[in-house]
Parts: C-alpha cells; sequence; structure tokens
C-alpha cells in the first residue's frame, strides 16, 4: 500500500501538529505520523509565549487553547536565606503581539485540542501508533517506509520533515551530528495535583540554594510542578523513591496535601544540530534543537520553527519560489535559537551553581543591579539574509486591538501584506502579487507609533508575523524584496 502526499510529517507533538495544521490551512496533502497511539498523558513543558498564542490565534484555535491556561504572573529568585535577589511581575495586560507575554498550561490538554483540530482539515491525516523506520531521496521525491502494528507501509513525499523530538529518527538519517554546548544538569520534576492552594506561590520561585537548586511552578487547576537538582550522590532511582519524594516536597507540603501525578529524573541537554536540512529531508524543534527549561523556550522554537517552514513550503509547493528558498531556514532559525539557549545557560548558571562562595558573589551582584542583566532583551532577531536590517526588522510585527475589538493580523489575512502608504513600485507590486500579498494602506495608531519609532513608512509583514524589513520609500520597498525575489520563480 503506498500514500501520496505534498508533506509528510515525523512525530505529532506540538510542532509536528502546528506544521501540519498550519501547512493543511494552505490547502496541501499532509500526512502526519507518530509512533505513540495517543496522546501521552503525563506533563511535559508547562509554558509557552504570547507569539505561539498568536499562531493559535492564525490556526483558528485560540479561543479553544486560552481557557485551558492561566497567564504568568512572574517570577521570584530567591537566595539560600530565602531574601529576594530577582523578582519579576508579569504585566497582565495585553502586550505589543495582541496576548499576554506568557501562559502556563497542560501539554497533554493542548496536544487534545490541537489534534481535534486535525479534523477540521479534509487534506490531514494522521496516523498514529505508526514508526517511520527508513525514509530514502529518490528521483520522484522522498519515499518513508513505516511500520503500523503488523503491516507496513510506504509514503511518497515531496518533502518530510522530522518533529519526532530529542531522540529523533529523521535527525540521525539526515545527519547525527550535534553541536554541544557542554550543559548537561539532571533534575528531579515532580507534578503534583494538590487537594488545596495550601499558601503555595503563584509566580514560579527559583530557589538559588547551592545545598539544592530548586523551582516551584504554578500551574492551570490543581496542578503544581517542582523541579529538584540532583546533587552528587543522588541517582535517578534513588531520588525517584516514594519516600524520597515525599521528603523532598516536605518543604512546600505535608504528604496528605497531594497526589503525584509525574515523578522523573530529566537531564536537560543545550544541543543543536549541524544540518537541518538536506533536500527534501528536513528537522524542526527538539530534532534540531534542544535547550534548558528556565526560559521555558523549548516548546515556543519548535513552533516558531513550524511556522517558518510553513510558508516557505507553500510557495514551494506552489511554484512560485524554487526549493533554494529553504536554504534560509536554518539559518534564520539557528541564529534564533543559539541566542535563547546562550541567555538559557546563563540564567541556569544563576540558579544552580553549587559553589557557597561563587552563590555569594552572585547574590551580592543581584542587589547591586536589581535583575539579571540577560532578562532585559528577551526577543532575539531572526538571521538570514531574507529579511533586510535589524531592530526592527527580523522581529514579529506588532499586533495592536482595532477598535471594534479584531485583532490586527485580521486585517493581515494569512500571507504576505506591505502595511503603510508607500505606494510600491511595479516590480514590487509583481514580486507581491506573486507571493500573494495585499496592501493595508490604513494603519492602526499604534502600527502607525510603531512605525514612527522606526523611521519607516511602511513595513513588509511575512507570513509568520516576521518583519520582512521596513521602508521610507519605493525604492526601499524594492530593497526589501530583492533577497525573496531571488528565489522566486520567473513569472
Amino acid at each position: 500500500m503506498t500514500l501520496q502526499t505534498d508533506v509528510a510529517v515525523v512525530g505529532y507533538g506540538p510542532t509536528g501538529a502546528v506544521l501540519s495544521h498550519a501547512l493543511a490551512s494552505y490547502g496541501w496533502t499532509v500526512a502526519a505520523f507518530d509512533r505513540e497511539p495517543e496522546v501521552i498523558g503525563l506533563p511535559r513543558a508547562v509554558h509557552f509565549d504570547a507569539e505561539v498564542m498568536r499562531v493559535f490565534q492564525q490556526l483558528r484555535m485560540a479561543d479553544e487553547v486560552l481557557p485551558t491556561t492561566i497567564p504568568v504572573r512572574g517570577m521570584e529568585m530567591l537566595n539560600a536565606q530565602g531574601e529576594m535577589i530577582f523578582c519579576y511581575d508579569a504585566p497582565q495586560d495585553v502586550g505589543p503581539l495582541g496576548w499576554q507575554g506568557g501562559f502556563m498550561f497542560n501539554q497533554p490538554e493542548l496536544e487534545r485540542t490541537l489534534r481535534k483540530k486535525a479534523s477540521t482539515y479534509p487534506s490531514l491525516q494522521v496516523h498514529l501508533g505508526t514508526s517511520v523506520r527508513d525514509i530514502r531521496d529518490e528521483a520522484n521525491g522522498m519515499v518513508l517506509q513505516q511500520d503500523n502494528g503488523p503491516g507496513s507501509r510506504t509514503t511518497r513525499a515531496r518533502f518530510v520533515v522530522g518533529c519526532d523530538g530529542g531522540q529523533s529518527t529523521v535527525r540521525a538519517i539526515l545527519s547525527d551530528k550535534m553541536f554541544d554546548y557542554g550543559e548537561h544538569r539532571t533534575w528531579l520534576v515532580v507534578d503534583v495535583l494538590v487537594e488545596k492552594d495550601a499558601g503555595l506561590p503563584r509566580v514560579t520561585v527559583q530557589y538559588c540554594d547551592p545545598a539544592r537548586p530548586a523551582t516551584f511552578v504554578p500551574l492551570p487547576g490543581r496542578r503544581r510542578r517542582f523541579e529538584i537538582m540532583l546533587m552528587p550522590g543522588d541517582t535517578a532511582e534513588s531520588i525517584t523513591a516514594p519516600g524520597r519524594v515525599t521528603d523532598l516536597l516536605s518543604r512546600w507540603l505535608p504528604p496528605s496535601s497531594y497526589s503525584v501525578e509525574r515523578c522523573a529524573a530529566y537531564t536537560f541537554h543545550c544541543l543543536v544540530a549541524d544540518r537541518w536540512r538536506r533536500g527534501g529531508l528536513l528537522i524542526a524543534g527538539d530534532a534540531a534543537h534542544q535547550m534548558p527549561p528556565f526560559l521555558g523556550q523549548g516548546l515556543c522554537s519548535g513552533i516558531r520553527d513550524a511556522m517558518n517552514l510553513s510558508w516557505k513550503l507553500d510557495l514551494i509547493l506552489r511554484g512560485v519560489a524554487s526549493t533554494s528558498l529553504l536554504d534560509s531556514y536554518q539559518d534564520e532559525r539557528e541564529a534564533h535559537v543559539r541566542h535563547l539557549i546562550e541567555v538559557d545557560i546563563e540564567l541556569g548558571n544563576i540558579i544552580q551553581t553549587t559553589d557557597p562562595a561563587v552563590a555569594a558573589q552572585r547574590d551580592s551582584a543581584a542587589r547591586a543591579s536589581g535583575a539579571p542583566t540577560m532578562l532585559a532583551n528577551f526577543v532575539p532577531e531572526i538571521g538570514g539574509k531574507l529579511c533586510v536590517g535589524t531592530d526592527y526588522a527580523r522581529r514579529p510585527f506588532p499586533q495592536p486591538r482595532c477598535p471594534n475589538g479584531q485583532r490586527h493580523d485580521e486585517l493581515l489575512g494569512g500571507g504576505f501584506a506591505l502595511v503603510g502608504a508607500v505606494e510600491p513600485s511595479r516590480w514590487a507590486t509583481q514580486v507581491l502579487h506573486q507571493l500573494g500579498g495585499h496592501h493595508v494602506r490604513t494603519v492602526h495608531p499604534q502600527v502607525r507609533d510603531w512605525l514612527d519609532e522606526a523611521d519607516a513608512e511602511a513595513a513588509i509583514v511575512r507570513p509568520d508575523r516576521i518583519v520582512l524589513g521596513l521602508a521610507k520609500n519605493a525604492d526601499d520597498l524594492d530593497d526589501v524584496l530583492t533577497p525573496l525575489a531571488s528565489h522566486l520563480t520567473p513569472c
């Protein structure tokens, strides 16, 4: 039995599901495969940011996702004496991307919501309980061999994207070489269901105690997370023993006030694959990069990968762009991911130090500075050569609310948009038409303020809501479009 599809997605966690849905929303046939027969019922990732909620908005599922979340309220860092060395109060109002800055969630609930949404796309087929064991690049496309229970199946696809996690089968086929930052720390992760609030904090707390660093995370409903670093002499087996877990949690909760939902020792890695693409074979999410948990950006980064890939694959499948456009994928996303990993490592070093003398210096420096400086710039730019300019380009375009309550992205549509009063040249008009873009001439006051701050009259916004570039006049628009136009096929 052979299945024909435009894109095969291996791994149907959040990254694979978002990529599948985005491609299906363009009308392409997608076959998604996951070796698990159903959603893994244990919580894993617990945070995503406003940019990811904006993606769910774009996929028309924010209304389903939002009720299963709680907003991030902030973070405290306490030293061994319980003194505050850093406090961050997260704004609770809507931010520049149209949503609150961050959300806490339960991954199984999110995955069930994503899978329910899959039924709304006729061109998307999801194959659960199916392992991909081989992928070959042949003259007429990619060929996958799958195992499905007692039988096997062949799938032919134009492109294959591996979203199959840290132990990625697709990455092993593509290239299993990884850049290793050398940061590998093992933590005990305990998710509990509390009988009552029990006076636990309403914000995330980092206990920066060199004797035993720990983290507390408030989650939706009755769920709470505790992360406790393993120390010399600890093993995964010893620290996950029920009596040991009860003892470790006793600083927060009496044993009768909670039930343990999950308890496991995890080693967090800082890795980046050296190669994210070969021909029609690509990787995304944890298959391409892994990072510590302190910034809560692992899942967010995978979903950004998915949205970056989706519009590029759409242009190629439509015959508008050549496959050379995919050369920009790793260039753009790896720069962003590496920035986050390096900030995460720096933050982790503050939290995880076990040397009392280093901790004392840290505490003194934090008191003097008022906050860790690495948290000041949390919106890194994407890399690559497609986008023109820096500071305002290469970052997400703002999304204010319109007077009628509509979010501004609804005016942009799902493709490219030229936002502003600059009239494009004939050549730029042809390029925008080829891209399926349109011109939004009436500018929202907040967007106008943003353009003024950027000293620009117009912006070109990509389908993933990243700013391709800014312009003061028609010549500037030509310059912004030229790098992307070099990948387009002749009209």
